[in-house]
Formats: C-alpha cells, structure tokens, sequence
C-alpha cells in the first residue's frame, strides 16, 4: 500500500471536484470543490487512520499478503521488468481475490475458483498461465511466512506448451 495521498480532479459540468485518496487506489477520504485541497494534518491524519484501520483488517486477506509481497525483499529483487508484469498480476489477482480471508486458501475447492479465474484467458495460454502462476508464488510467500497452511495453487497444470525439438542442434548440425 503507498503511503502517498492521492488526490483526483473531476470536471462537472460547472465546477472541478476533488477527491482526496488515503492513497492511490485507497479509500476516498475527502472531497472538495473548485480550489485543489492542500494537504495538511488533517488530511494526514485521515489519511494516517486509514491505513491503518486497513492494515489491522488487511492482514487476514488476500489483500494483505498482496501488501506484504510487494514490500518484500523477493519482490524488490526481481528486474524491473518482471515487477512491472507481477503488478498487472497481483493488481488482477487484488480485484478477483483480495479481500478473501485467508483460511478461504485453506480450502481444497479454492483450486477450482483459481483455475475458473485462470481459464477467462484461455484464448491466451501464456497469459492464462500467468495468472495461475501469480496465485501460486502468493500463497508460496503466505505459506512460508506461516499465514496459511498450504498452497492450493502450486502445481496447477499449465496450458501453454512449446516443443522445441526442432530448434536444438544436434552434432550434424555443426
């Protein structure tokens, strides 16, 4: 979760509004008209008793293992590329899953929600392989972390195959 307030404008018909986020993404905690809000220790304030009250409620779900992975040391070693493509995932994995409680994973039939959440990019196996591989390495970083009891996930087989044995090069080739 960024710890950084955020604060959207919206053009009506006769004015601009604001909207002041706990962060982006967060929950909505202020609106204002015409004039940009100026952050100041209230807002802060606000902003400081959101995250919190979501922290303390996150913990228990999805959401929070999602937290917690971003701001890992797993996380933070990967290329920057391969981060960009994990946000997608956990953004996807934080809309269908988040805020699911924990002993939900618990659950031998949570497999079949994750494959039926896999299978919306069955037309694309790569892409379908993605999803279940972003679930699989949360519940991984939950089990090891003593949050869950098994991963669910792991293992699930994937759809996208390549055969390349065209392409290796045998003695004959040289």
């Amino acid at each position: 979760m960024n710890s950084k307030i955020h604060i959207v404008k919206m053009k009506l018909k006769d004015r601009d509004r604001f909207y002041v986020y706990a962060w982006r993404k967060g929950p909505k905690i202020h609106e204002q008209d015409f004039v940009r809000p100026v952050i100041d220790e209230v807002l802060l304030d606000k902003a400081r008793e959101a995250r919190m009250s979501t922290s303390a409620r996150s913990q228990s779900t999805l959401d929070g293992v999602i937290d917690d992975y971003r701001a890992s040391p797993e996380f933070q070693a990967l290329a920057a590329d391969t981060q960009r493509d994990y946000r997608l995932w956990l953004d996807r994995a934080s809309e269908r899953f988040g805020q699911a409680p924990l002993e939900a994973f618990q659950d031998p039939r949570m497999r079949g929600e994750i494959i039926s959440w896999r299978d919306r990019w069955s037309g694309q196996p790569r892409t379908a392989d993605k999803a279940s591989n972003m679930m699989s390495i949360l519940l991984g970083f939950a089990l090891e972390r003593g949050r869950i009891g098994t991963n669910v996930a792991y293992g699930i087989p994937k759809l996208h195959f390549v055969d390349k044995a065209d392409q290796i090069w045998e003695e004959r080739h040289w």
